[in-house]
């Protein structure tokens, strides 16, 4: 099944529209015309099922709600320290497809790189759920300032930071540490050069327990997509 996106304000009780960019997809890529089936979703859980009833001016679908999900019962947050622009691209996409709720962008002392334009990031984790068949649509966040993201970080129950030199594994901690439903997690992963040892210091004085993702030592967006296969292990 294909499934396209439109954003929470062009659906009304009965039609929905799309934005430009999903329009171009749906008609000149996808080549639908008037009378087709199509299903969307509009990243809040909810899929529908409408038929095409109007390509111009806009692209017009009478709908009905066909499913709603709750999304997962744990849900998970990971944050992670700027890197490349290009490597970032690939912690959204692959992160939205293994399901991560929200991405929370920091910067510190060995970050390379740093915006606060995630128009970008918002369309891969878009084209990145379609793809995947889910009905959520990761929640995205920049912040400039470490102790900012530490902030953002109090009201969750477990908090994770990544360390090689931890002495427990990540693997052993998630095990044992008994999520419930309605818990929230976060995984804080490092830039490449890591954390400063007072940054560290900083987020364990906020509640952040540091585990090991193994002996080896792993860049940061693979560490991004192990904690995600972690997690999901747990949510399934």
């Amino acid at each position: 099944m294909e499934i396209y996106f439109t954003n929470l304000e062009y659906i009304s009780e009965s039609e929905a529209k799309f934005d430009d960019f999903e329009t171009r997809h749906i008609l000149k890529t996808m080549r639908k015309k008037i009378g087709d089936v199509i299903h969307f979703t509009d990243g809040r859980g909810r899929l529908f099922k409408g038929i095409i009833t109007a390509i111009k001016p806009d692209l017009i679908v009478e709908h009905t709600l066909i499913k709603f999900d709750n999304g997962p019962i744990i849900r998970l947050t990971v944050a992670v320290g700027f890197i490349r622009h290009s490597r970032m691209d690939f912690i959204v996409e692959k992160g939205s497809e293994l399901g991560i709720n929200t991405f929370i962008f920091y910067s510190s002392k060995h970050s390379q790189y740093f915006t606060h334009n995630i128009d970008r990031w918002q369309r891969i984790a878009r084209q990145a759920i379609k793809q995947s068949l889910r009905y959520h649509l990761p929640k995205i966040v920049t912040t400039d300032y470490y102790d900012d993201f530490l902030k953002m970080a109090e009201s969750i129950k477990h908090k994770y930071l990544a360390d090689q030199s931890a002495t427990q594994k990540i693997h052993e901690v998630v095990k044992t540490m008994g999520p419930h439903v309605g818990d929230d997690i976060i995984i804080a992963i490092g830039p490449e050069g890591g954390l400063t040892q007072n940054e560290i210091l900083a987020a364990q004085r906020s509640g952040f327990q540091t585990v090991s993702f193994g002996d080896f030592r792993l860049r940061t967006e693979t560490a991004v997509l192990s904690a995600a296969s972690y997690i999901n292990l747990f949510r399934n």
